[in-house]
């Protein structure tokens, strides 16, 4: 069974399994995957708040997930955050923004 994004992350509450940026990036590819743009960056928000940093891969997720949902403006404002933040965009990350 695939598990959704709140699942997985549940599951990994309960066996108190470190939250980190394999998991989180685990739960933010679910998202990508059903589109969910929104929770995506809930998740990111939270991963922060859990004092773990997005990396360019979790970023594209999130950008691939708005793609999805047809959400370019959001893509657009990650793509200027980024340039400003500690992440390096790399090619997926641009072609994942141009595609959104």
């Amino acid at each position: 069974k695939r598990l959704g994004a709140q699942e997985m992350l549940a599951k990994a509450r309960q066996t108190n399994q470190e939250l980190n940026q394999v998991t989180f990036g685990a739960a933010v590819a679910a998202c990508r995957a059903s589109g969910q743009w929104s929770l995506a960056g809930s998740l990111i928000a939270e991963m922060q708040k859990a004092g773990s940093m997005a990396n360019v891969i979790i970023l594209s997720s999130l950008l691939s997930a708005c793609e999805k949902a047809q959400q370019w403006g959001r893509a657009l404002g990650l793509l200027q955050q980024a340039g400003h933040g500690q992440v390096q965009p790399d090619v997926i990350f641009y072609s994942a923004a141009i595609s959104a």
